[in-house]
């Protein structure tokens, strides 16, 4: 219909109008086709080692969603990125003294806010996170 109706539009108006036609239109258009998830986070971990706050990177690109998840050991990549609707889910794998960890992110977006949990070989692990300023 949106299509239709700037058809009809661009017939109708002149060049500046129909300009500021689609600069009205276009940006909420845009921004409707974003995932709740992509933004930078800043989440919080309550561990036996105490509270962390890394920071986590969602974006989206051609070819799915990746991003980039920064801790106590620096920043890591994470090249993909499952996310379906408001939930994701994504894997990380650490390198400590007693072997690699591989770690399972498992969550949920609503508005500025996620929550969800941390999986691994030795249990789970709440966490939360808060969107930065865009």
């Amino acid at each position: 219909m949106l299509q239709r109706q700037l058809q009809y539009a661009s017939g109708r108006l002149s060049g500046p109008v129909l300009l500021l036609v689609l600069a009205l239109f276009c940006p909420a258009l845009l921004a409707a086709d974003i995932s709740p998830v992509v933004g930078t986070w800043t989440l919080t971990l309550e561990t036996p080692r105490g509270t962390q706050h890394p920071t986590l990177v969602i974006e989206a690109g051609d070819d799915g969603y990746h991003g980039t998840y920064t801790g106590r050991m620096g920043p890591m990549q994470v090249p993909a990125i499952e996310v379906d609707g408001n939930h994701f889910t994504f894997h990380l794998t650490v390198s400590m003294p007693i072997g690699d960890m591989r770690m399972q992110y498992v969550g949920d977006v609503t508005g500025d806010a996620m929550a969800g949990e941390v999986q691994n070989a030795r249990g789970s692990v709440p966490f939360t996170g808060e969107r930065q300023a865009r």
